[in-house]
């Protein structure tokens, strides 16, 4: 049997789960950037073969129900992460130092984002990890928007639309 359309919700749901952004967040309030940088990169992964399976399910018409599809990629999981490491850091990287230009260039906007008042009284630490935290959360919700436009485009329009989301 292949992906009804609840599996698909549930399939799109993984995609914008905010648990996995506010422990990103935590992770990186908490200095362990690494751990957060490693742990996006699972969940962008782990998004990815979610996806390319669905889709794949859906051209070839395979048998492959939501949780093996969620037991085959969660299996690959580490590996993929592992092998795609440097690239992923690299975008982020680039993304964030886009980012601070943008913040440089917009300092009201970038204090107003945090909801910092007094900006006088801000320690540079402080404001760098909320950066860091910020960018993070946006480079995230614009992957789960990337994902969502390819799923569009992949399925029929008709099957789509029967979809709730």
């Amino acid at each position: 049997m292949i992906l009804n359309k609840k599996e698909f919700k549930e399939l799109i749901d993984k995609f914008k789960e905010t648990n996995t952004i506010n422990k990103l967040t935590n992770q990186i309030l908490n200095n362990n950037k690494e751990i957060a940088v490693f742990e996006s990169l699972s969940f962008i992964n782990v998004a990815n073969e979610y996806l390319g399976r669905a889709i794949e399910n859906l051209k070839d018409k395979q048998v492959y129900t939501f949780e093996e599809i969620m037991f085959l990629a969660n299996q690959n999981l580490k590996e993929i992460a592992e092998n795609n490491v440097n690239r992923y850091e690299d975008d982020l990287r680039n993304e964030l130092s886009k980012k601070f230009e943008y913040f440089i260039e917009n300092e009201n906007d970038y204090f107003n984002t945090f909801g910092w008042k007094n900006k006088n009284n801000i320690n540079i630490n402080d404001m760098l990890t909320k950066a860091e935290t910020f960018v993070l959360y946006k480079f995230l919700i614009n992957f789960h928007s990337k994902l969502e436009t390819k799923l569009k485009k992949e399925l029929d329009k008709e099957s789509y639309n029967e979809m709730t989301f």
